[in-house]
């Protein structure tokens, strides 16, 4: 081979590493776009993305998703132009609905808001109609207005298909679709609220396929994992959850509860004013804990289970503080590895609060504190959380 044949060989097989560098497989796709596999899935079938079909793989050219990107960005102002058409604003003119049913429009509404990445979809009274917002990530994005006569509508119908959860209002939907890699299913917290302005409805989005279920989902080094798991090793004794409101206490609390679930050799109780989530070999219970009446025969009830590990949820009822976190302590005393959820500054303000409720130190019996915030991802997805941890005189007996 002579030199000239050499080098358009060379040159050849450079345009074509240049040309495949420029093409992304399904998953290298999804990344970028920051979207499930499953709605990627979707939105090629629907013909909303551009994809090639190279044998039997998707290929996607990064200039291509470049441009949806942008695109979709200026979409997230406006609801699904389909449904736009079927709902009118203007009070007076009763929805007319000739091709799609009150259900189709709830469907691309909150699968409308789920594609955007939005975790709360806000319908608010503004004068004669209801504005419609999304909050993605801090943002909270206006969208578009709906008449009275649509808010009903779709307020009767999301209470039809719901069921209640608590006693303050709030209800849960569950949706699914199918997808690429099955079924795609989100979690709808319904939440409706008398104003001045009239009725107020919040629905908070979570898909079941982001939901954190194990702890190496939920923390951000292995250092942070490792005590988790150790704690979640620990026999007997007690764990407090702590951190401000909004700070995904629960997550932690229920991630935990996940990894001891795994071996599947203890029986495991909880106590939630809300059950959010159904958790596998997880025994929960909804209790009003602002009772002290309900809350005493149930925690009776719970501790004649043989039960081996017990969950107590945040309250915020301060009178009965010192009845639920005495019983919690009591329960850890006699053998029982007890996670108890509570509001504080930091893991001193969580030990000081617990030892000043119950009245007794809890030092001969505490496996660990964990206290946690949530700060903004410098990588501009949103939140994640940050951990200080206190390990108790039982943790150190499990590292031994």
């Amino acid at each position: 081979m002579n030199t000239d044949d050499l080098f358009v060989r060379v040159c050849l097989i450079l345009k074509m590493e240049k040309l495949m560098s420029d093409y992304l497989n399904f998953d290298e796709a999804s990344a970028l776009l920051n979207t499930p596999r499953s709605t990627l899935y979707r939105w090629l079938k629907e013909g909303q993305i551009p994809g090639h079909k190279l044998g039997r793989q998707w290929r996607f050219l990064r200039s291509e998703l470049d441009a949806f990107i942008h695109k979709k960005d200026g979409d997230t102002r406006g609801l699904n132009a389909f449904v736009r058409r079927l709902i009118d604003k203007r009070e007076d003119q009763v929805m007319n609905i000739p091709t799609m049913s009150i259900q189709e429009i709830s469907d691309q509404l909150i699968w409308h808001a789920v594609d955007q990445n939005a975790t709360v979809i806000h319908l608010s009274p503004r004068n004669d109609v209801y504005q419609v917002k999304y909050r993605i990530n801090q943002d909270l994005n206006y969208l578009d207005e709906l008449s009275s006569n649509a808010f009903e509508q779709l307020d009767e119908y999301w209470l039809s298909t719901s069921h209640p959860i608590e006693r303050e209002g709030k209800r849960r939907l569950l949706m699914e679709r199918q997808g690429e890699d099955g079924v795609e299913r989100v979690h709808i917290r319904y939440q409706k609220l008398d104003t001045f302005g009239g009725e107020r409805l919040v629905l908070h989005l979570i898909e079941e396929n982001r939901l954190a279920t194990s702890i190496n989902m939920i923390v951000n080094t292995e250092e942070e994992q490792s005590i988790l798991q150790r704690w979640s090793q620990a026999s007997s004794g007690l764990i407090l959850i702590s951190g401000r409101t909004g700070s995904g206490k629960t997550t932690t609390a229920y991630c935990l509860l996940q990894e001891i679930a795994q071996a599947d050799d203890r029986v495991i109780f909880t106590m939630e004013d809300s059950v959010e989530f159904a958790l596998e070999r997880v025994n929960q219970v909804s209790v009003d804990l602002s009772n002290e009446g309900d809350y005493r025969r149930t925690f009776i009830d719970i501790m004649n289970s043989d039960l081996d590990v017990l969950f107590i949820s945040s309250n915020f009822a301060q009178r009965h503080r010192s009845v639920l976190w005495n019983s919690a302590l009591s329960a850890a005393e006699s053998g029982h590895l007890v996670l108890v959820q509570l509001e504080a500054d930091s893991v001193e303000d969580a030990r000081n609060q617990f030892n000043h409720a119950t009245n007794r130190s809890i030092d001969d019996h505490l496996v660990g504190v964990v206290w946690q915030s949530l700060k903004h991802d410098p990588k501009g997805e949103g939140r994640i959380a940050q951990y200080d941890f206190f390990s108790g005189s039982l943790d150190e007996l499990t590292k031994g």
